[in-house]
């Protein structure tokens, strides 16, 4: 991106950091509350249920705006031409996570008013087979890789902080916020393939 970002370049990480941030998270806490059973679980979508659309909504608007201004820009996606390479690679694989998980847990939540329990079974059961489980362990991966990728994007667009060393910290803090995101994104799917939490025990 040009030395100067423009309004297009702002508005392109500002949407880069919330579709990961959204889709990581909102597999966290629905993991989270799969980890108590089925009646956990639907306790969490029936709360969660008013929110949903609206929620889908801003996910699905960051999402396009990301994707319009990055072929816009032609994925020359921020000023580390040493990063550019890996950001053309992690976009399609962490977009499809995203996607995957608006159309298996929030979809039918927020347009079809699922039911709890029904929702708790049809993840259960698709997660239970190898290749689903897997793709989503990998995807949700790429997802945090882009989370901390749109992190610096977003400090070099913004051209925050400006001291080298906060700078240094600020890729410390994206990297360990990424990482800690994502174990607990393992952590849920855990609960949804075997049960039981992967690492912190029994949740819900």
């Amino acid at each position: 991106m040009s030395s100067a970002p423009g309004r297009a370049e702002r508005v392109h990480a500002v949407a880069g950091v919330v579709w990961p941030l959204m889709a990581l998270g909102g597999f966290a806490v629905s993991g989270h509350a799969a980890a108590g059973g089925a009646r956990t679980f639907a306790a969490h979508v029936d709360g969660a249920a008013a929110g949903a659309l609206p929620s889908l909504l801003v996910f699905t608007a960051a999402l396009a705006v990301w994707l319009v201004t990055a072929v816009r820009a032609r994925f020359v996606l921020g000023t580390d031409e040493s990063l550019r390479r890996l950001r053309r690679l992690i976009a399609l694989p962490a977009a499809a996570f995203a996607v995957t998980y608006a159309a298996r847990v929030w979809g039918p939540v927020a347009l079809g008013g699922s039911d709890g329990r029904a929702l708790f079974a049809a993840l259960t059961d698709a997660f239970s087979h190898p290749v689903p489980a897997w793709l989503l362990a990998f995807g949700a991966a790429f997802g945090a890789l882009q989370l901390e990728q749109s992190l610096r994007v977003l400090g070099e667009t913004f051209g925050f902080p400006r001291r080298a060393r906060l700078a240094l910290w600020y890729r410390g803090f994206a990297i360990v916020f990424s990482v800690v995101l994502l174990v607990f994104v393992y952590d849920g799917l855990g609960a949804l393939i075997a049960g039981s939490p992967l690492f912190f025990g029994g949740a819900g």
